[in-house]
């Protein structure tokens, strides 16, 4: 297993791609955090052959951040980029809260937080957009974002969790956001899922997911997710089961900037996780299972 990379060069133009694809929706990219990203990857790309140790030194924590932040718009422009703002309804105006904040993932505080819990939905939205598998997003549903496979409409709710301590209530106002949303549209089409980004609760201190290689990286990456899920869905399961018998299970995110130390790479890396409540239905774990397989392939 070894883990695609590309020159800085090539990053670079995929991102001011990305930039411009967002400018044709509508958005004023220069008002928020996004093209400092691009400075910086362009400063990296531009000079990282000739530039001396000390000031490349200097630049490292900021091109280390930016590179992280930055591919989580490519990861949306990726999927949506050939889109246009009439076509992805609400996604439009999450990514258009999605620019701002603070530059810096370490600067971000729950008070600043507004706009990466947007950008994390827009990055489900993409996630469970997988047309030519027939998973068909929602890009203008009551709930945060949804996609609609094999005949089900999947209403998912998202939090991005920052706190041990708030792991219960989050579940708790998601469950109880997909309940009332499940109670207007009566139907056996209908489900919920809740889809929780962990990435800042687990790594506050925004630190390298260092291992010695490529196979190494991605399996603990793997790892880290099933471990947390391992830890806390005897939280969620009660809660969800109280709240509605078509409530199916958490969606887990975790990303991370890892470094294969033995090809001396760093990499932008991301895994999902899916953990099924264990009263569903066969039915809707069958669906659950066809639906993880569909949104992992690469």
């Amino acid at each position: 297993m070894v883990i695609h990379s590309e020159p800085y060069s090539l990053i670079l133009d995929r991102y001011q791609a990305s930039l411009n694809w967002l400018e044709s929706l509508g958005l004023d990219i220069s008002k928020g955090r996004l093209s400092s990203y691009s400075d910086i990857i362009g400063y990296i790309s531009n000079n990282y052959q000739t530039a001396d140790s000390n000031t490349l030194k200097e630049k490292y924590p900021d091109a280390v951040n930016s590179f992280y932040e930055s591919m989580a718009i490519m990861d949306v422009y990726q999927k949506f980029g050939n889109y246009s703002a009439e076509n992805l309804g609400e996604v439009v105006n999450k990514l258009s809260k999605a620019i701002y904040g603070p530059e810096h993932n370490l600067k971000e505080t729950h008070s600043s937080s507004e706009a990466r819990n947007y950008l994390f939905e827009a990055i489900t939205s993409a996630k469970l957009h997988v047309p030519e598998k027939g998973a068909f997003g929602m890009f203008r549903s009551a709930s945060d974002t949804g996609t609609t496979f094999e005949g089900k409409r999947l209403l998912v709710e998202c939090k991005r969790l920052n706190s041990h301590k708030k792991i219960e209530k989050n579940v708790r106002v998601a469950a109880n956001q997909l309940k009332t949303q499940l109670n207007d549209h009566v139907g056996s089409g209908y489900r919920g899922l809740i889809a929780l980004d962990i990435s800042k609760l687990v790594n506050p201190e925004f630190h390298l997911f260092s291992k010695e290689n490529d196979v190494e990286l991605v399996n603990g990456l793997t790892s880290a997710v099933q471990e947390f899920i391992d830890k806390y869905e005897n939280i969620w399961h009660p809660i969800i089961y109280k709240k509605s018998k078509k409530i199916l299970g958490v969606l887990i995110r975790m990303s991370v900037m890892g470094q294969s130390k033995q090809r001396n790479l760093l990499a932008t890396c991301s895994e999902w996780g899916l953990n099924p409540c264990p009263t569903i239905k066969s039915s809707d774990g069958e669906f659950l299972v066809n639906l993880t397989n569909v949104i992992n392939q690469k």
